[in-house]
């Protein structure tokens, strides 16, 4: 079956407190790998509802956090073109916070949601 590969460096920038995990909507993509080792639990990363992946972190992270993620997602037989999405931060955006003094939904109000990451 033919695919299209999702190859996708996400870069956040993490602020007020340090955060346990990120969560990263892929819309209709299968995740293959998340990575780097040294910064993310792979055998952790779960599925959530509406194609929301949680990505745990090796330890608690504040500031410039990098990851990679692959993905595939398969081609229709006999599709004459194909739409996809971009990763992007979830709608209802939650950071996993690793204890008090994480951003309230009031502190992060007028952040943009529908933005995907480049």
């Amino acid at each position: 079956a033919k695919q299209v590969r999702l190859e996708a460096k996400l870069d956040f920038n993490v602020r007020g407190a340090k955060v346990s995990g990120l969560r990263v909507d892929l819309p209709k993509w299968t995740l293959d790998e998340v990575t780097p080792e040294n910064v993310v639990i792979a055998d952790a990363v779960t599925n959530g509802p509406n194609d929301t992946i949680s990505i745990p972190l090796k330890q608690p992270s504040l500031g410039h956090v990098l990851i990679a993620i692959t993905a595939h997602q398969a081609i229709p037989r006999g599709a004459e073109s194909l739409t996809v999405s971009l990763p992007r931060r979830p709608q209802s955006f939650q950071p996993q916070s690793a204890g008090p003094g994480a951003p309230t939904p009031k502190e992060l109000n007028g952040l943009p949601s529908d933005k995907p990451f480049y």
